[in-house]
């Protein structure tokens, strides 16, 4: 890069004031680019550059250090004192200024995990004077980071995918298509979803087609139906009390099993209802749960569909 007048200018000004990494901070060029342009003007270079266009610090910077070093960014010391940030921070070091590590406090440890999704980063590092990238690393050194809350309160996606035993990209489907609601909360840069055990409980019973009990965790699913109790010999008593619609349904999916539904042929109603939620394009998912089918005899039937061309609507009804 060549050199312009401003840069000559500045060279010949400053070259006995400023240190040498100064001058290569402010005009961007390297050790030797600068030493040879000097040399070229006539200044001295006899001597170490780095020994003798050393500033030494006064009193009154290391005042100013003193008052100002813990307190404001490194940006704004570095324009007040017209030094470097490496300067600034080796005199920091030397004069013992540098923020010692804090330790993170049991109460402070307590607070973050009973808060931890009630609260956004940011509300946790103001409350408990720490940077929000401290507070995620403590997070995650307490395996909170994919939790999103402490107290149990809300579920995930992936979870309700696990208690229902359904994909979870279908549990995102039912998500998107307001079947399921949520919330989202930010964590960091980006967002999770949460979902509140009311909203889970009002889709179970909403749609109760869309999911069977038989291979759902119906523990899970019971025990949000649970009361808890302490008597007075400070014993537990849990009540289960399942809704009328959910018994129903347990009895119903239990009776498709003991039918083999899945050993039956293929009635023309089945056939119509198929060609519908392909059409609509429903997931495999949705489409077994409907029809009381496994995913591999819903591609079979499709198949067959397809190649026997009965979409016809005269052979559907």
């Amino acid at each position: 890069m060549s050199w312009k007048t401003k840069d000559e200018s500045y060279l010949l000004n400053n070259w006995e004031i400023k240190s040498l990494p100064e001058i290569m901070e402010f005009l961007d060029k390297s050790h030797d680019s600068i030493i040879r342009k000097a040399g070229r003007m006539g200044l001295n270079i006899c001597k170490d550059p780095n020994n003798n266009l050393k500033r030494k610090w006064t009193i009154i910077e290391d005042t100013y250090m003193f008052n100002n070093y813990n307190s404001f960014p490194l940006e704004k010391l570095t324009k007040h004192l017209n030094r470097t940030r490496q300067s600034i921070a080796k005199r920091a070091q030397y004069l013992e200024l540098s923020t010692k590590l804090k330790r993170w406090t049991e109460v402070e440890i307590n607070f973050l995990k009973e808060y931890w999704g009630l609260m956004t980063i940011q509300n946790i590092s103001k409350k408990l004077k720490r940077t929000m990238t401290a507070v995620s690393l403590k997070a995650c050194q307490l395996h909170l980071r994919e939790q999103i809350i402490g107290n149990g309160c809300f579920l995930t996606a992936p979870y309700i995918s696990d208690i229902l035993n359904i994909r979870i990209r279908t549990i995102y489907h039912y998500m998107v298509n307001d079947r399921l609601h949520f919330r989202k909360f930010p964590v960091g840069k980006i967002f999770k979803y949460q979902i509140s055990i009311d909203s889970f409980l009002e889709f179970l019973e909403n749609n109760n087609t869309l999911w069977n009990s038989t291979t759902a965790n119906m523990k899970i699913i019971g025990a949000y139906y649970s009361c808890y109790n302490m008597k007075k010999n400070e014993m537990f008593s849990i009540t289960t009390s399942l809704p009328t619609w959910l018994k129903i349904k347990i009895q119903y999916d239990s009776s498709n099993i003991l039918l083999n539904h899945n050993n039956l042929k293929w009635t023309n109603l089945e056939d119509k209802l198929l060609c519908d939620l392909n059409k609509r394009g429903c997931s495999l998912d949705i489409i077994s749960v409907t029809l009381h089918r496994t995913s591999s005899a819903i591609k079979t039937r499709i198949y067959v569909l397809g190649n026997n061309n009965l979409n016809d609507k005269n052979h559907l009804i």
